[in-house]
């Protein structure tokens, strides 16, 4: 990202309640120096709307993530979730090697860390998105090395090789 270049950042998944649009919106809104791109839809009769604002697009729904790569590039993957169990979003995410800021809710951590990327607390404030993303733009570097970090420990640990593996290493199972 250059010094002229806004931050791209992605925000995918379901815009139902627990998935904390109205936190994800305050961050748009507090992050004019950044243009955000939702992929999603609502799901649950509790989704939300998303607003107009000059940094926002709505993408849609999409089928896979590779759908993501082939409109656009990022330089963020924003994570808002109340609660979670191991997220396959940050697992595919991870597979595109976009650098990923989340909140260590359920699994999560189990992936994000200061390594991998950009772990928020598990309640975390619109300030804390602003300083992880402005962080990322001011160290586009640092983050590229996050997210390879954490491309290499998906790909160890949850590829089809790697269940493969642990499946073999059960005795008696196969």
């Amino acid at each position: 990202m250059g010094a002229a270049t806004r931050l791209q950042v992605l925000w995918a998944g379901r815009l139902d309640e627990e998935k904390r649009v109205e936190l994800f919106i305050e961050v748009v809104r507090r992050c004019e120096f950044a243009d955000f791109r939702v992929f999603g839809q609502v799901v649950l009769s509790d989704g939300a709307e998303l607003p107009l604002l000059p940094n926002l697009s709505y993408e849609g729904a999409f089928a896979s993530p590779q759908e993501w790569l082939k409109r656009h590039t990022f330089d963020a993957f924003l994570f808002t979730s109340k609660w979670e169990g191991l997220p396959n979003i940050l697992l595919e995410v991870a597979w595109l090697g976009i650098p990923i800021v989340a909140p260590a809710v359920g699994g999560v951590g189990e992936l994000v860390s200061v390594e991998t990327g950009y772990l928020l607390p598990e309640r975390p404030s619109v300030d804390d998105y602003e300083r992880a993303l402005r962080l990322i733009g001011e160290q586009p570097e640092q983050a590229a090395e996050r997210a390879a970090r954490l491309q290499t420990l998906v790909s160890e640990r949850h590829s089809w090789s790697a269940f493969r593996g642990a499946l073999a290493a059960v005795p008696g199972y196969l």
